[in-house]
């Protein structure tokens, strides 16, 4: 609801004084600071701590602290029972706004109703500044935090700011508050415990005087949480013990119970209606608790026993909300909602339901609230035997939540609609179990969704909804499902089942198991069929398998996964992912076209995130980490890469976290995290052993051998990542762009001084670039060319070849791959006397390395550079002979200087003796005393 100043003037009951905050000046003054400023752009600042420890109150500070500088405040109170229940904070926060409407508007997608919110806030904040205040964040429901995410992420100058509160008992604000705000728009006020004194006056105007040791056992047992001291302090008197008796600590929830059975029944009625519905408008509250009556037939206990003389007439709902409100249960704001004073105590009173008089206030909501989630909800709640109106009902309702992107609350009404369906109803009750499951998976449950898949298939005959349960299983859980579906498919199943199970077939035989002939045969026979019984849906899955397989194995078909793409365009894509566009953004990556990857996948994350499917949300993060890592901003990719881990192991998915060691890895390999970068490296090999997964073992490899080649270990480095060539030769994979480790290995190998192994590699390189003329793969050909050259000892063609190279991937943004290139290119340059040109080559690939805090990179450079510019010299000597002196004068022997310069030893040795013939001398020894001391190599 909002907030404006001045407040209007009419209250009905008293509102109790935000309290005075004992122990918090100076998270009260940040958070006064924080709300005078109103920074533009949607700034926000979170309070954290647990449950009970004063977030609530240093929250309504905040709120008065705006009301007073005149801005508007749009506040929700989120609670945990309405989290799956769609748009509740939306509606708190814009229901009685100016263009609100559109906002609340029903069966709209988040996308357009994100950018109603951005309509709105920007019209209101042309006015005066707005607060946003959320209390309890993360129980805020996911379709309004995605609105509202969409909105605040696109502020820019308005003076919009959110004030949001978290509890971390479980320890869960680490990625909440970036449901809303990015980690640069947000500051946090982290609330700790009071001390015994400060407890002291939080107890005083409650309890009056009370002895040291009484106090230090208070503190002792609540830990200095003053809604836990309060509750075992009145707990304490309201017994009649004393601190030095009572040898039993009741929990906070034990406390509550104790007051909630003090109360008069009609008071606990009317906490029991609010429980189930606050925050309320008065006037609801009033129509529900007076109609709340109920017969002994209706209840299981006595203390639920009401008669119609309990709460049934407006003076009794009043004097009972005055009770309430007395008695520090409930609070009335000025806009006539009535919510509880503190989460704890909602919880509290839910808690003390029992099951049918929980039912019956749910049935008797449903008579009354008249928003579509909202009534399907209480509905679902209020039922307890099959009703064939009610499960239609509640497909529909779930349906709505899908369509609008509330996934989780379309999951848990789609369980409601199962379990409310006839017996006799087989095939509603398959549609509706088949949904459940899907819906299971989107929300971010794929682990219960694979449970219920199994019950689901255990229990179905043979026929087609057993068949796309285990399609859908299969997907979900790739270990033992080509056996499944091989299964199926010698089953005789009609033929656009067929066309399904040979699709999936393909997906996971081609681009997991990495055998793209089999794969490759299954896809096109499932494209095969989709074409001749026109099935747009599976055309496009089957055509992007093919498209992919074709793809990796150097034979592409691009008008495939253009088809795929039109389809999806027209009619949606597969609810769980596995759109073309995904495939395409990736093809893109591998072929150069960097800026079109990122715009793809960035669109993805959009359409993913605004539908509520959670189940995507770690491999879009995947995808954008591997495009940043490309771009060369690898503390963006790591913290996309964090998030995607948090966002998987939330959801308890498994094989999402085996995609994003992938980014991962490499980011530390590049940065020299040498521990994290080998655990990844063996998290991957070891993934992909146990679930038959060759691609992981790939890049392990090339985790690995990128690690040795950036700590100057090339012999290493060419082992590993020569290893892992070898095995995508075996996979019979050949594109160079999709696993660059073929690259990699070109460059180890060169600088290991293996011109025979090197020269194999680069033709193989060449040839698959010939193939595929693709941008990314012709220059990492050039820089593949270019290395030979100067292992060859042509320096200038190495220097033609390799500038190439270096401004093709610039231009095409790859900045580490230009900043590699650019560092070969400073050796050539070098060794083909043109020393001031090698001098900047050299000073590029620095500063590209250490913008991307690649630290054992520029180490690797500022030895070249320690080289060009300080390198002892002598008549007569040529540069190339002056840099052979200067290795030796560091001590290295002559394999060492030929790895380093790309020439064998017996040139090395030749170079040696003209040398010595040159200045007279016989011996290394005689050497360093001719040249000089070496200087010291800079470092970075």
């Amino acid at each position: 609801m909002t907030d404006s100043h001045p407040a209007p003037a009419h209250r009905p009951v008293p509102v109790p004084p935000v309290p005075v905050l004992v122990g918090r000046v100076l998270e009260t003054g940040q958070v006064r600071r924080f709300v005078a400023r109103c920074s533009p752009g949607g700034r926000g600042l979170l309070v954290t701590g647990v449950a009970g420890i004063g977030k609530s109150a240093l929250w309504q500070v905040g709120i008065g602290e705006a009301l007073a500088t005149g801005a508007t405040v749009l506040r929700t109170r989120a609670v945990e029972d309405e989290l799956t229940l769609a748009m509740t904070g939306l509606v708190h926060l814009f229901d009685s706004v100016t263009g609100g409407d559109a906002v609340l508007a029903p069966d709209v997608d988040v996308f357009d109703r994100g950018r109603e919110v951005l309509r709105v806030l920007r019209g209101m904040a042309r006015e005066r500044p707005v607060l946003l205040a959320v209390d309890d964040l993360q129980c805020l429901d996911s379709l309004s935090a995605r609105a509202l995410a969409f909105a605040l992420r696109r502020l820019e100058d308005e003076p919009v700011s959110v004030l949001a509160t978290v509890r971390t008992t479980h320890g869960g604000a680490a990625t909440l508050a970036t449901t809303l705000l990015s980690h640069d728009r947000l500051e946090r006020v982290a609330l700790a415990a009071l001390s015994p004194a400060e407890l002291r006056q939080v107890l005083r105007p409650h309890l009056g005087t009370m002895s040291a040791p009484e106090l230090h056992r208070i503190h002792e047992v609540s830990g200095g949480n003053p809604f836990a001291a309060l509750e075992f302090a009145r707990h304490l008197r309201a017994s009649g013990l004393t601190w030095d008796v009572a040898t039993t600590v009741p929990t906070i929830d034990a406390s509550l119970s104790d007051r909630l059975a003090g109360l008069d029944p009609p008071v606990r009625s009317l906490l029991q209606a609010a429980a189930l519905l606050a925050p309320v408008h008065l006037d609801t509250l009033a129509v529900v608790t007076a109609q709340d009556v109920h017969t002994a037939q209706d209840v299981h206990t006595a203390q639920d026993v009401h008669t119609a003389q309990d709460v049934h007439t407006a003076a009794d709902v009043h004097a009972s909300l005055r009770a309430a409100t007395e008695t520090g249960w409930l609070a009335v704001r000025d806009d006539l909602l009535v919510d509880f004073e503190h989460p704890l105590l909602r919880a509290a009173v839910h808690a003390g339901l029992t099951p049918v008089h929980r039912r019956s206030l749910h049935a008797r909501l449903a008579e009354i609230v008249t928003e579509p989630d909202a009534r399907a909800r209480h509905v679902a709640l209020s039922a307890s035997v099959p009703c064939p109106v009610m499960a239609e009902e509640l497909e529909d309702a779930s349906r709505r939540a899908a369509r609008r992107g509330a996934c989780d609350t379309a999951a848990l009404l789609a369980g409601h609609s199962v379990r409310l369906t006839p017996a006799d109803d087989v095939e509603a009750r398959e549609r509706r179990s088949l949904s459940e499951v899907t819906l299971r998976a989107a929300s971010g449950e794929p682990a219960r969704a694979i449970e219920l898949a199994d019950r689901l298939i255990e229990a179905l005959p043979p026929g087609p909804s057993r068949t796309s349960a285990i399609i859908q299983r299969s997907f979900l859980d790739l270990d033992h499902s080509e056996e499944h579906l091989e299964q199926l498919l010698g089953q005789d199943p009609d033929p656009l089942t067929a066309g399904a199970l040979l699709e999936l077939l393909g997906l996971v035989t081609g681009i997991y198991r990495g055998n793209l002939e089999v794969g490759l045969a299954h896809g096109e026979r499932a494209l095969e069929l989709a074409q001749t019984h026109d099935d747009p849906d599976l055309l496009a899955r089957a055509a992007t398998v093919v498209s992919t397989i074709c793809l990796l194995r150097g034979t592409p078909r691009p008008l495939l996964i253009a088809e795929a793409e039109a389809v999806v365009t027209a009619r949606g894509g597969p609810p769980l992912g596995r759109w073309p566009q995904i495939f395409r953004g990736r093809q893109d990556l591998w072929a150069g076209e960097l800026r079109s990857a990122k715009a793809t996948f960035e669109q993805m994350q959009v359409v993913f995130a605004t539908s509520g499917t959670e189940f995507q949300r770690p491999y879009r993060l995947f995808d954008l980490a591997t495009v940043e890592v490309a771009a060369g901003d690898l503390d963006a990719a790591r913290r996309l890469v964090e998030e995607g881990i948090d966002a998987a192991r939330d959801a308890a998915n498994v094989p999402a976290l085996a995609w994003l060691h992938i980014p991962g890895g490499i980011v530390n390999a590049w940065q020299g995290r040498t521990d994290e970068a080998l655990a990844a490296a063996a998290f991957l090999e070891d993934w992909g052993r146990r679930h038959r997964e060759p691609p992981r073992i790939v890049t392990a490899y090339d985790i690995r051998g990128q690690l040795a080649l950036a700590t100057g270990d090339a012999r290493t480095a060419a082992d590993e990542l020569v290893g892992g060539v070898e095995l995508t030769t075996r996979l019979g994979y050949r594109h160079p762009g999709a696993f660059p480790i073929l690259l990699h290995a070109v460059e180890a190998t060169a600088i290991a001084g293996q011109r025979d192994r090197c020269a194999g590699l680069v033709a193989r390189l060449v040839a698959q670039a010939a193939d595929l003329r693709l941008p990314w793969v012709d220059a990492a050909a050039a820089h593949g060319r270019g290395l030979l050259h100067l292992l060859e000892g042509d320096a200038d063609a190495a220097v033609e070849a390799l500038t190439s190279a270096a401004d093709s991937f610039e231009r095409l943004g790859y900045v580490l791959d230009g900043a590699r290139a650019r560092l070969s290119l400073g050796r050539a340059l070098l060794r083909a006397s043109h020393r001031n040109a090698a001098t900047d080559a050299l000073t590029r690939a620095r500063s590209a390395f250490c913008a991307a805090g690649a630290t054992p990179w520029t180490a690797r450079v500022d030895d070249e550079l320690a080289r060009v510019r300080s390198a002892p010299t002598a008549p007569g000597l040529t540069p190339t002979e002056s840099r052979i002196a200067a290795l030796v004068v560091e001590g290295r022997r002559n394999r060492e200087i030929g790895s380093e310069m790309f020439i064998s030893e017996a040139t090395v040795e030749a170079h040696l003796t003209r040398m010595y013939r040159k200045l007279g001398i016989r011996s290394r020894a005689a050497l360093g005393r001719a040249l000089g001391p070496a200087p010291s190599p800079l470092r970075a």
